[in-house]
């Protein structure tokens, strides 16, 4: 739920299970790089550095690059394209198109390293396990929240108690894991209401609830009114 205006000579990184509405669209070139979720935990990229620059880039995705680095990284993405079409099907085709992806992967953490806090993000990893925890969780809740709502199965997957788990949410972060939980599935709803054409059954199934009557408690009670209230608000 958060507006940006894309310049240009901009970046921007769609996380996991980010939720992209374009309201307008200008005459303008954008590039756009996909990166499957098994493939790039398979790419030769440390994972403490690709999830310090997770951490950086969930905080505040969009950054303004200069023109040469915007120029270098078009490039790349030009090099990238090029040899898909030149080697797919040759030998040594996978490690070439590893290697130019990769390259690009390094320029965007060497771009983000410099415009975010990245030393803080690396930093903040090395806190122990109860930093390991809470990051396990934030990723098990970026993907799970639609379907999974018990702290008890977010416990359970990082091998603690929900206990445990509820009071070392709350340290880090300030609020609970129950909170972090319900609030990133009000927002998934409240968008669905406002930004698709999603019947309220067909959102509460969505979500998992067991039914629409459930869904529309479980809404009003998190945000004081119903889903038809707040579909139908200006």
């Amino acid at each position: 739920m958060q507006r940006y205006t894309i310049k240009e000579n901009c970046l921007f990184l769609s996380i996991p299970n980010s939720i992209i509405q374009i309201e307008s669209w200008d005459d303008c070139e954008v590039f756009i790089t996909a990166i499957d979720e098994q493939y790039a935990k398979q790419m030769a990229i440390g994972q403490k550095k690709a999830i310090s620059v997770y951490l950086a880039m969930k905080k505040s995705p969009y950054i303004e690059l200069t023109g040469s680095e915007a120029e270098s990284l078009i490039q790349t993405f030009n090099n990238m394209s090029s040899d898909m079409k030149l080697f797919r099907g040759e030998a040594y085709d996978d490690e070439i198109l590893s290697t130019s992806i990769n390259l690009s992967a390094y320029k965007f953490f060497s771009i983000v390293s410099k415009y975010r806090n990245f030393a803080s993000a690396e930093a903040a990893l090395s806190k122990g396990r109860d930093q390991d925890h809470y990051n396990r969780f934030m990723q098990l809740l970026d993907r799970d929240f639609k379907k999974e709502r018990r702290i008890g199965y977010y416990s359970s997957e990082i091998c603690i108690t929900p206990k445990y788990l509820s009071t070392l949410i709350k340290k880090m972060s300030g609020i609970t894991a129950a909170e972090w939980i319900n609030g990133m599935v009000i927002l998934e709803a409240k968008h669905l209401l406002k930004f698709s054409r999603m019947s309220i059954q067909e959102i509460s199934e969505y979500l998992h609830f067991p039914n629409q009557s459930f869904f529309t408690q479980y809404f009003r009670r998190e945000t004081g009114m119903t889903p038809g209230c707040y579909r139908r608000e200006p």
